[in-house]
């Protein structure tokens, strides 16, 4: 399970307004279903997060996903409202079955745990990756 933030979503909200928001999140689920494969499934979970299901993919897989799609989002965040270009990312927190849970709900608090520890340690200058 790969749980998926948008970085600094409310600045692009506060800067720009919903409906420029709103064009990111759609920007971000699009990128999500070209890179992942028919068997995934991707889905938007609310405000500026999205998990994806990655069935029957082991942990090393798993992350190699995770980085696929962080890069593809900066990639492909080159929308230009009015003038101002704007970088976007996400950060995301992995979490596979059996070996962090068994069940659904464990399996995306985990997931949601290694993605708020990592966005925390990026913050403080510990962390480089925006996968955990």
């Amino acid at each position: 399970l790969l749980y998926l933030d948008v970085d600094n979503f409310k600045e692009i909200n506060d800067t720009f307004g919903h409906i420029i928001g709103d064009k990111f999140l759609s920007l971000v689920g699009q990128v999500i279903s070209r890179q992942i494969r028919g068997s995934d499934i991707g889905a938007r979970y609310g405000g500026d997060e999205f998990v994806v299901i990655l069935p029957n993919t082991a942990l090393d897989e798993a992350r190699a996903t995770a980085e696929k799609l962080s890069a593809a989002v900066e990639h492909a965040a080159a929308l230009n409202p009015g003038e101002e270009q704007v970088k976007l990312g996400i950060s995301i927190g992995v979490a596979v079955c059996p070996d962090d849970s068994r069940s659904a709900g464990e399996l995306l608090q985990m997931a949601d745990g290694r993605l708020y520890e990592q966005k925390a340690a990026r913050k403080s200058g510990r962390g480089r990756s925006n996968v955990a």
